[in-house]
């Protein structure tokens, strides 16, 4: 989650679940600083890496005509918009444009249901879209089942919204056009949009895939390295929890 994220649900809802919290082991170093700073200093707010990283392994053979979008669930400006409706219709005419490629929508599993609660959308429209996405070749990645992963193995191009997926998707090296956001990030998101094409518009989403399909992925390297750096931070996080963990039972234990 971002920074800019986190400092605004705190009070409406972590405060309350922290309350009753001992342990925390966050998702990046700067917001476990943060909620550390908030709660009581007899709590344990630690960062230990993200375990969904740990051990991801990808080929870093991939086709480049594969396209997955992936719009954010949500228009709340403050959790970081999304450009579902100025794209839906965009995303559709690509296929009309490159109709060699092959194009995935996959939303959150509540965001249609999200738009309509919203008034947004209605289940009549939710219904038309999908079939004319249908029409025009385009595949909805509705299983909700199947693992974030096994969608990104058959990826070559990621556009997508402000999400935590960037990072599982980043350690496959691939590229990632990213539709941006004006909500305030945190430095380990900052670090990586560096590897990110970032699209303000439409425009600029064509633009960067026709670069990337004419063979000029020009943030390839810079990719890499930010991918590795992030495997390295992350690395064994699942096994530093449980000692952690394991630790903390035998102290208590011991002291009974």
């Amino acid at each position: 989650m971002d920074i800019g994220r986190l400092r605004m649900i705190y009070v409406d809802i972590y405060r309350e679940f922290f309350r009753c919290v001992y342990f925390a082991f966050m998702e990046s170093k700067e917001n476990a600083s943060y909620i550390q700073k908030m709660e009581d200093d007899e709590k344990r707010i630690l960062f230990c890496g993200y375990p969904s990283l740990d051990n991801i392994e990808y080929s870093s053979v991939f086709d480049i005509d594969s396209v997955l979008w992936t719009p954010r669930w949500s228009y709340d400006a403050k959790l970081g918009g999304s450009h579902f409706f100025e794209f839906k219709d965009d995303i559709l005419k690509l296929s009309n444009q490159f109709p060699e490629i092959s194009i995935t929508i996959r939303p959150p599993p509540l965001a249609f249901q999200n738009y309509v609660a919203e008034g947004l959308m209605t289940l009549n429209e939710v219904q038309e879209y999908m079939e004319k996405a249908k029409q025009h070749g385009i595949e909805f990645d509705k299983n909700k089942n199947k693992n974030i992963e096994d969608t990104f193995s058959n990826t070559g191009v990621l556009i997508t919204d402000i999400s935590s997926i960037i990072y599982t998707y980043f350690m496959s090296t691939k590229p990632i056009i990213f539709c941006n956001t004006d909500i305030e990030l945190s430095p380990s998101f900052k670090a990586l949009m560096k590897g990110m094409y970032i699209a303000e518009s439409w425009s600029d989403v064509i633009g960067f895939y026709k670069e990337l399909k004419s063979g000029n992925d020009y943030l390839a390297i810079e990719r890499k390295h930010i991918a590795e750096r992030l495997r390295e931070a992350n690395k064994s996080s699942a096994k530093k929890i449980l000692d952690i963990l394991a630790n903390e039972f035998t102290r208590i234990t011991h002291s009974n």
